[in-house]
């Protein structure tokens, strides 16, 4: 009876670490938090960024080469809005006032480290410009192996970055689909609303 109690016990728990959701620790210490301590100080130099709203999301951080959205790209958005925020930038999800600030970076892996590029980047209605450009590298080894591997459903951020950089504006923005047909063909066809 005993026994099979602690196989039901560890069963449950194995079971919940599979489902579990994805989970990052990064702690006051580790490589990233030097890092983006580092790099959110460089920023601050070359651009008073005190009061400032500063949008950031991991929809804005991606892998240099493939452009996708690894689980790295929520991890080093956390830590960088905490360094940034510390420094007095407010952070918000969304671009806010005239000429807004947009954080945007990459991340490329190497042999043995990672080189993380950030753009501090303020956003016309025309065009962009990048006010400052930093860059760091951190070890390869000191991260979690698994903040580098793709991830399914990760794809649609990867996606809407991919969208949204060939976005120039409402006049540009053309979307053609086929008739919207009902699932029964007695009923008439389907209106999308605008």
């Amino acid at each position: 009876m005993r026994k099979s109690l602690v196989l039901v016990c560890l069963s449950m728990v194995l079971f919940a670490s599979c489902v579990a959701p994805e989970k990052h620790v990064v702690g006051q210490g580790s490589s990233l938090s030097f890092v983006s301590k580092n790099m959110a100080c460089k920023i601050k130099i070359k651009y008073d960024i005190s009061q400032r709203n500063i949008q950031i999301s991991p929809n804005n951080f991606w892998e240099r080469n493939t452009r996708i959205n690894l689980p790295f790209s929520t991890v080093l958005c956390d830590t960088i809005s905490a360094e940034l925020s510390r420094l007095g930038a407010n952070i918000s999800l969304q671009e806010t006032g005239t000429n807004p600030l947009k954080l945007m970076g990459s991340y490329q892996a190497a042999k043995n480290d990672v080189v993380i590029t950030l753009k501090l980047r303020t956003m016309g209605d025309t065009s962009s410009t990048d006010l400052v450009v930093v860059q760091e590298r951190m070890a390869k080894n000191s991260m979690d192996p698994i903040w580098l591997e793709p991830r399914f459903d990760r794809m649609a951020r990867t996606l809407v970055s991919l969208l949204e950089s060939d976005y120039t504006g409402m006049a540009s923005l053309q979307i053609a689909t086929s008739e919207f047909l009902p699932g029964v063909s007695s009923q008439s066809g389907l209106v999308l609303g605008t």
